[in-house]
């Protein structure tokens, strides 16, 4: 009952060792003041006139008296924070030196309001921002808005040159179909409908689109019916056709069949002479001499005189003795290895894989490269000579 009460927050604390620790800071409000209802419950005076408060004081007045401090307050905030009336244009707020000055004013009155309410031992608020880093923010919210304006700018843009291109593509359609109607004898125009559709004597126009959906319906079920019907008549036909060709093929086979094979030789030797004479007369050639004949049979017979070679049977034969042959060096080479000495034995299979390399990789190319150059002249001089031989036999026969 005969307790001291403790010291309120705001106000230092006694410590054994002498002297004394600060309290808290009072909290911040949202109003700008940085005092709360609590520290002005503390509070001992007013900047008004308010009476001593003890703690015999009763709570409803005490937060009365605080609440009417703070309303003053905020009242001063706000009167403070109004902007500057403008010379006749806008002005983005917070940029120029007349804000800078309003803003030192606010925190200064506001300072002093707080320090008559807490007796002249209020200390500065902590939450006040430095104007460099209140710049920079500003700053960096203003880009950020001006960004956000200028996408939804575009994007605006964008839906109205879409809206437009739509407009166009329908007015081009419309148009076009103006145009077909003038085309097909259309009088009034597609775009004078309501004259046509409200003339004396008109038909209603429901009645007439009901007219028109029934007939266009009669025209698709028709062209469907006439589709699936030639489509019918088309795989029939198709199938015709194919049992007609095979039937005249087996009748061409039989007739060529019944035909004697002199004749056969005959016709065909026949169409064989004709097609030469035709080809040799679209070049510009003479045509075919006669007595070729005569000279061709001549050489077959003394080809088939002369001696043949070996039979194409012998081919396997050689394969046979090939095989046998690289079996018989393989197994000699390693016997060689195994008799003599590892120094003899690998200089010896060195300068025989040496030999073969160098006769698969220099001597048979170069042999095959020389043969294919003389076999190239040879051949080159020969056709030489046979051209200027029968053209010298086309000159003496044109001659003659």
């Amino acid at each position: 009952a005969g307790a001291v009460p403790p010291p309120p927050a705001s106000q230092p604390r006694p410590r054994p060792g002498g002297g004394h620790v600060p309290g808290p800071a009072p909290p911040m409000s949202g109003n700008f003041t940085g005092i709360t209802p609590g520290a002005a419950q503390e509070a001992g005076t007013s900047a008004y006139g308010a009476q001593q408060q003890t703690p015999s004081t009763p709570p409803h007045v005490a937060e009365r008296d605080a609440q009417t401090r703070l309303a003053m307050l905020a009242s001063v905030s706000r009167a403070l924070q109004r902007e500057r009336p403008g010379a006749g244009r806008s002005r983005r707020p917070g940029t120029g030196p007349f804000d800078v000055e309003r803003r030192k004013r606010m925190v200064s009155a506001v300072v002093t309001q707080q320090a008559a309410v807490l007796g002249g031992d209020a200390q500065l608020m902590t939450h006040y921002v430095p104007e460099p880093i209140l710049r920079v923010v500003t700053t960096i919210q203003r880009t950020w808005r001006r960004k956000m304006a200028m996408r939804v700018r575009e994007q605006v843009r964008a839906a109205r040159v879409m809206q437009a291109m739509y407009r166009g593509m329908r007015d081009r359609q419309k148009v076009a179909l103006i145009r077909s109607g003038h085309a097909q004898g259309d009088e009034n125009g597609r775009q004078l409908w309501w004259v046509s559709a409200h003339a004396p004597g008109s038909l209603n126009p429901q009645v007439v689109a009901a007219e028109e959906h029934e007939r266009s319906a009669k025209a698709k079920a028709a062209a469907m019916k006439n589709e699936a019907s030639s489509r019918q008549e088309h795989l029939v036909g198709m199938w015709m056709g194919t049992a007609n060709l095979k039937l005249q093929a087996e009748l061409e086979a039989s007739e060529e069949a019944s035909k004697p094979q002199a004749v056969k030789d005959a016709e065909l030797q026949e169409l064989a002479k004709q097609s030469t004479v035709s080809v040799r007369g679209g070049l510009g050639l003479p045509p075919p001499d006669p007595n070729r004949k005569k000279r061709r049979t001549k050489r077959r017979k003394a080809r088939k005189s002369a001696g043949k070679g070996l039979p194409r049977w012998f081919i396997y034969v050689a394969y046979v003795l090939s095989f046998a042959f690289c079996a018989v060096a393989a197994f000699f080479m390693m016997l060689y290895g195994i008799t003599f000495e590892p120094p003899v034995a690998r200089a010896w299979l060195l300068s025989g894989s040496l030999a073969v390399m160098l006769e698969l990789l220099v001597s048979d190319p170069v042999t095959v490269a020389g043969y294919g150059v003389v076999n190239a002249r040879v051949s080159e001089e020969i056709s030489k000579a046979k051209a200027k031989k029968e053209l010298k036999r086309i000159e003496e026969r044109n001659i003659g």
